[in-house]
């Protein structure tokens, strides 16, 4: 009895602590190979980021709506790339992957699936706009019209 006690303890000890043991060897614990969480923020703490990042290159404002909406209205400094488009991972290819990216899109549903596909591509920092530009005007923020 006392060998299978000798045996068993250690086993279970292993079994416990396994999943320690996993994080000790993986990204978490190097975080220069580590790809930064994508997150999602509201319209208002998109408008922040926006105002922080005024004349910063390595800080791109993504849209991904298609054309016509984008030329209806959109966020200043935006740049268009349209989901549906049949180039559109050809184009986020052309990207540079260590920029910062705010991606926005109508309601929030095709920026989301955007995100997951540059996420996929090595893309370091994505943020999604939740609601879209709807929320973003709902809350009032300010939009440019027409072409640019």
């Amino acid at each position: 009895m006392r060998n299978k006690r000798f045996i068993f303890i250690p086993l279970l000890l292993i079994f416990l602590f396994s999943p320690f043991l996993a994080l000790a060897g993986s990204n978490a614990s190097n975080p220069e190979n580590k790809t930064e969480k994508i997150l999602d923020v509201t319209p208002k703490q998109a408008w922040k980021m926006i105002q922080e990042n005024r004349g910063n290159p390595n800080f791109v404002l993504l849209d991904v709506r298609t054309p016509k909406e984008f030329f209806k209205e959109r966020l200043a400094g935006a740049i268009m790339l349209d989901f549906y488009s049949l180039n559109f991972n050809n184009e986020l290819g052309k990207l540079d992957r260590n920029k910062t990216y705010l991606v926005y899109c109508k309601t929030g549903v095709k920026s989301d699936s955007a995100r997951k596909v540059m996420l996929k591509m090595g893309f370091k920092k994505v943020y999604n706009m939740l609601e879209g530009i709807t929320g973003w005007v709902k809350y009032g923020l300010p939009v440019v019209k027409g072409a640019p």
